[in-house]
């Protein structure tokens, strides 16, 4: 098996405060409206809504909310049974089916009143050379 090289990661990559890139940005707004719609308990649990300057409140922040949602008891699927069919119970009897005369089978018509097509082929090429 081949073995993968992993170079070192500086120590000076990381950089706590950095400004928040948009998709970060985006991710707080949307946990700001989840953070909105929970029930009014649950709001009070979570830690207030942090400035876009505040990077670790918004850390904090998401951590609430995502352990909200990880905690929520899930309703467990219950199997519905098909509704069952009713056969019909109006119809006609067999006996009166029985009754009735069975109408004969005329052959079908052929309406085309087209000519049979000739069976010799003929040469439009013009004359052999």
């Amino acid at each position: 098996m081949a073995t993968v090289h992993k170079h070192p990661v500086p120590t000076d990559s990381y950089d706590p405060k950095r400004p928040l890139n948009d998709l970060l940005v985006a991710q707080l707004a949307h946990f700001k409206h989840i953070a909105r719609g929970l029930a009014t308990d649950d709001r009070n649990a979570l830690p207030a809504e942090p400035s876009i300057d505040n990077r670790e409140g918004i850390d904090r922040f998401i951590a609430a909310i995502t352990g909200v949602h990880v905690s929520r008891k899930r309703a467990t699927p219950q199997l519905v049974a098909k509704p069952v069919r009713r056969t019909q119970t109006v119809g006609l009897s067999l006996a009166a089916v029985a009754e009735e005369t069975p109408t004969k089978n005329k052959p079908a018509k052929s309406n085309s009143r087209a000519k049979p097509k000739s069976k010799v082929k003929t040469d439009t090429r013009g004359p052999k050379r």
